[in-house]
């Protein structure tokens, strides 16, 4: 199987969760050679619907941790989507903090939709209500370990029974 669609799908308030996801979307799709699909529910209006997936999909899905969980105002919406058989990579981004069940949650919510979960990103960005808890980051040395992680991704995908990358 191919993989034909890199896609970044997140919520991201302040910017940050948008900025790794894409990171990770866009070294994936370097490596896969893929179209690369972006899918931003941060405001209401887009949480009325959700894309299309299927199983040549790969789904960087990525939301911040509040209070160490899932965002509550996403639950009912994370209830609609639908994974049809796509991959996944959870992301979830974190005040430089603490992360707690959100990326197990966000895991599970995911699985429970029918995507199929490969790896899981937390990643350190700057907290939201501080600008000296995680200031500046994501920094250059937390996207070059994004783009080793996306390679270590790629090698296992690439080399698994029945999947390539062309």
């Amino acid at each position: 199987m191919k993989i034909e669609r890199i896609w970044s799908i997140y919520f991201s308030p302040v910017g940050s969760t948008a900025k790794v996801a894409n990171e990770t979307a866009a070294t994936l799709r370097g490596l896969f050679g893929s179209d690369l699909c972006r899918y931003d529910f941060t405001l209401p209006k887009a949480r009325e619907s959700f894309p299309e997936l299927n199983e040549k999909d790969l789904v960087i899905f990525a939301t911040p941790t509040y209070a160490g969980r899932v965002p509550n105002v996403l639950l009912k919406y994370l209830k609609t989507i639908v994974g049809n058989g796509a991959l996944a990579i959870p992301v979830v981004t974190f005040g430089n903090r603490n992360y707690d069940n959100s990326l197990i949650e966000l895991r599970d919510i995911l699985e429970n939709a029918g995507f199929h979960t490969i790896a899981a990103i937390a990643a350190s960005t700057q907290h939201s209500f501080s600008y000296e808890l995680g200031k500046g980051r994501p920094d250059m040395m937390d996207l070059m370990e994004i783009r080793r992680f996306c390679t270590r991704v790629y090698n296992g995908i690439s080399t698994s029974a029945g999947l390539s990358s062309g």
